[in-house]
């Protein structure tokens, strides 16, 4: 629950799920994730081999309709001192995982992490449903226990994405594009052979207990720019919210642009069948970009694309030619 830079906390000073739950859900402890010392200054020692208690734990459980896993890294797994080339979740872990999905019963997995972890695809395939509590404090496991009880929203979006393997790393959203783009039908772009180029989950990505839908974008003038208005729907059967992200794309102007980068965002809640309209302003100092001398340089001339949606990779794209 707590994270690295816990030097001057009490251990049990904070709040588990288990403790949250108590008396109301049935707790039943898995394989311990280390061994040995766990200690700000000290490494941590994973236990890879010891499997026992997992199998315990599923039958002990297996009378439940739903299976709520913890797993993820322990506080002192990340954070300085703490690289990794493996970003999967431990073979412990990935037993635990196996024998849930074996029981035929709904498995959520709560993710403990310090940073973006590597789900295998039939981890993510086989999850009812993944929360990412990162590493969420002293009152983490309350917090938690309402999410997922729906007695309140998971309305947080990715800071960061989430590679689909080690391979990918560094991965962004605001990349720049390569001397190869593509896809093409040789093999001549910027690809893997093995891999999608893809993300996991990206950038801004995040689920509700509803869904939304986005149609008739508008982006028009304004004195001090552009201003982005788009339509969105809850189309699901209970209130929620969705964060309405507007991204920018540029290309001329005499200088190189990120594919996409992040310019406003807006958090809309709806109840069940209602829609709303959302205005984003997008101002010409937000296209700004400084040269190599650290001169500010204005976009006023090239292609400017505008994309709304609910994450990086997906929305209603608007395009123009300045000037």
């Amino acid at each position: 629950m707590l994270g690295n830079w816990r030097v001057s906390a009490k251990d049990q000073s904070a709040q588990s799920l288990a403790e949250a739950v108590a008396g109301q859900w049935t707790y039943v402890a898995s394989s311990p994730h280390s061994v040995g010392q766990e200690a700000f200054h000290a490494e941590l020692t994973l236990n890879q081999t010891d499997t026992r208690a997992n199998d315990a734990a599923i039958k002990a459980l297996r009378k439940h309709d739903v299976l709520v896993l913890a797993v993820g890294e322990h506080g002192n797994e990340s954070g300085e001192g703490r690289s990794r080339t493996s970003l999967r979740l431990s073979s412990v872990q990935q037993d635990l995982i196996r024998k849930a999905y074996k029981s035929g019963k709904p498995v959520v997995l709560v993710v403990y992490a310090g940073r973006p972890l590597v789900l295998e695809p039939w981890i993510q395939d086989g999850a009812a449903a993944i929360l990412w509590a990162w590493q969420p404090g002293t009152m983490g496991g309350r917090a938690i226990a309402d999410v997922l009880t729906g007695r309140r929203e998971a309305y947080g979006r990715l800071p960061m994405t989430f590679p689909r393997s080690e391979g990918q790393i560094p991965l962004s959203y605001d990349s720049y594009s390569t001397g190869r783009p593509g896809p093409k039908p040789e093999v001549f772009w910027s690809h893997y052979i093995d891999e999608s180029n893809a993300p996991a989950y990206p950038f801004g990505f995040g689920l509700s207990y509803t869904t939304f839908e986005y149609r008739d974008l508008v982006v028009e003038p304004t004195a001090e720019g552009w201003a982005a208005s788009v339509t969105v729907r809850n189309t699901g059967t209970r209130a929620g919210s969705d964060v309405v992200q507007l991204y920018v794309g540029r290309q001329g102007n005499g200088q190189l642009y990120p594919v996409k980068a992040l310019k406003g965002f807006q958090r809309v809640v709806l109840d069940p069948g209602a829609e709303g309209r959302v205005r984003i302003e997008l101002p010409r100092e937000a296209l700004v970009q400084r040269d190599g001398q650290g001169r500010s340089v204005p976009f006023t001339q090239g292609t400017l694309t505008v994309t709304v949606g609910p994450d990086s990779q997906s929305g209603l794209t608007w395009t123009t030619l300045l000037p």
